[in-house]
């Protein structure tokens, strides 16, 4: 365990009406919402309304609110003089959102086992396979898809949409250091993680639950942190100019 939904479609064609403001604010802000999460704009990418604008066939006054929303949620930094860059990768962002995951997925998750049943047990073994299969492919895109579709099933057993909506959120700001973490092998961490939480919620073991899904949330964090070890030695040693 650890997507992507289609990203909405531009707020108009060339050469056609623009639609209201606060409409394009909003479709603008989700297109680009999205960019960010699925690494399609990068980390620390500077960028450019008129690019942007361009690109997703508006003018510049959504752009500029749109970023203005993505800054209050952390994914842009905005800059005097200089502009909006995409929000570094950090380990203090990494650290903040997993130790808010911890709480919640855990109680969440032991809330699941408790009350889990017949019809979704059988959704999540018939996801397991599909999730074995993509845990080795490469195919990012398409595990985090799948994977977020089953912890949604699991989840949602639970009868507490509140916190399940806070643990999506947080999800989806996780999702630039999953797909990190991803390319180093994790998906077969993860997959072993899911076998766990599906073994657990069929025998209504609450206490195995929770261990699982904090497991596969303690490991991630410990993995990328051991990432971003890695590459600030790397780094230090480049500067130095010897081989990395």
């Amino acid at each position: 365990m650890t997507d992507e939904a289609t990203p909405p479609q531009p707020c108009r064609a060339r050469g056609k009406k623009e639609l209201p403001g606060p409409t394009a604010v909003i479709l603008v802000h989700a297109q680009l919402r999205q960019l960010i999460l699925a690494e399609r704009l990068k980390p620390g990418e500077w960028l450019r309304q008129e690019d942007l604008a361009s690109r997703l066939g508006v003018s510049r006054t959504p752009i500029r609110e749109a970023l203005r929303l993505l800054a209050e949620e952390g994914l842009v930094e905005m800059t005097p003089h200089r502009g909006a860059r995409i929000t570094p990768l950090s380990l203090e962002e990494l650290e903040e959102i997993y130790a808010a995951r911890l709480g919640l997925e855990g109680l969440v998750a032991r809330y699941a086992a408790t009350n889990m049943s017949n019809d979704v047990l059988d959704t999540l073994r018939h996801a397991l396979p599909q999730l074995a299969r993509l845990a080795t492919s490469g195919d990012i895109e398409s595990y985090l898809r799948e994977d977020r579709q089953f912890i949604e099933a699991c989840y949602a057993v639970s009868e507490r949409p509140r916190l399940c909506r806070q643990i999506a959120a947080l999800r989806e700001r996780a999702e630039r250091y999953l797909r990190l973490v991803f390319r180093t092998g994790g998906g077969l961490h993860w997959l072993d993680y899911s076998y766990r939480l599906f073994q657990a919620c069929a025998a209504h073991d609450a206490d195995a639950a929770e261990a699982a899904a904090q497991g596969a949330l303690r490991w991630t964090l410990s993995r990328a942190a051991a990432i971003f070890d890695e590459n600030l030695v790397s780094q230090s040693l480049s500067a130095k100019g010897e081989p990395s």
